[in-house]
């Protein structure tokens, strides 16, 4: 029987956790990075206004999706809106890519902010069409045991893969394998800095794993890593939540992903967790489903997506 008021706080606090960190890790390569053109030092923030309904995760790196500003609560529609709006414009400052994320159990609330402030957030992607929130209950299944090595065919020819727990020395392969996935731009056109930038921050989520709870799982032929999975376990509530599931182009459609994800789930399942969560995207969620993950009623979230640089003229 799932328990629904645990599942709600992880869905909650999830991106709270894995934000932490991300930008924890940016942190200590912004003390020697910090010279690059563009680079403005990690920070998280709150909107003083409406503490615990407004808050915001700056990294610095190139791609909306590690920049976020989440609204949990319900906004006000008149000025506090608006000032909610100044307040995360001048949290991540000129040029920086970043994304509003709006839960879905406040349509209200989505429907002002993409009418208000579509020259601002150009892009939106609608939660209930794009990627769905999915849940493991992992006292309710039996999840296999993934052997340490795997073999697949590429071009004709059996080749044998080390599915393995990502330690520092895989961040770099790690980060180029989910840029690739994710089809990230390099950071030069978007005015902030290279991807090497997001290479040393991921060395460095990995150097912390266990004080910050995370963790990542990657298949890997010779010196290349060609699918990852990273899991932040949760520190309030016995639940892991399950990031950057992400297989190179090449070597996709060989059950990678699905192998990998098994292999969290299970480490989970040896942490304590009774959940798994994740959000799914329309091409994922028939493979999650196969693995026993079932839709949920709620934690699914739209982004509205800042992409580059802010309008002349203000919103």
């Amino acid at each position: 029987m799932e328990d629904e008021g645990v599942l709600r706080q992880a869905f909650d606090e999830t991106g709270q956790e894995f934000y932490r960190a991300l930008v924890k890790a940016a942190e200590v390569v912004w003390k020697v990075r910090h010279e690059s053109p563009g680079f403005r030092a990690p920070a998280i923030g709150e909107f003083p206004d409406r503490p615990g309904a407004a808050y915001g995760f700056r990294t610095g790196l190139p791609g909306f999706f590690y920049n976020n500003v989440s609204v949990v609560g319900g906004a006000d529609k008149e000025e506090p809106s608006d000032a909610m709006l100044a307040w995360a414009r001048e949290f991540m400052g000129e040029g920086m890519p970043w994304v509003m994320s709006l839960l879905d159990r406040d349509p209200e609330t989505q429907r002002y902010f993409r009418e208000m402030y579509k020259d601002m957030f150009p892009i939106y992607i609608r939660g209930e069409e794009e990627f769905c929130a999915m849940v493991l209950d992992l006292a309710a299944v039996t999840v296999p045991e993934e052997p340490e090595e795997r073999e697949v065919e590429r071009n004709g020819t059996k080749v044998r893969l080390q599915l393995a727990k990502s330690l520092p020395e895989h961040g770099r392969s790690m980060t180029d394998c989910i840029y690739e996935a994710f089809q990230m731009t390099d950071g030069g056109e978007l005015g902030v800095f290279p991807t090497n930038h997001h290479r040393e921050v991921q060395v460095e989520m990995l150097r912390m794993g266990d004080s910050e709870g995370y963790h990542a799982f990657h298949a890997r032929h010779e010196d290349t890593i060609v699918a990852t999975v990273s899991v932040i376990i949760m520190k309030n509530v016995p639940v892991a939540s399950v990031y950057e599931v992400a297989t190179l182009n090449a070597w996709t459609r060989r059950g990678l992903a699905s192998a990998l994800v098994r292999r969290a789930c299970r480490f989970a399942v040896g942490e304590g967790c009774q959940y798994a969560i994740l959000n799914a995207s329309k091409k994922g969620k028939v493979v999650y489903e196969r693995l026993g993950f079932k839709q949920s009623s709620f934690g699914t979230f739209s982004l509205l997506v800042h992409p580059g640089p802010y309008p002349a003229e203000g919103v």
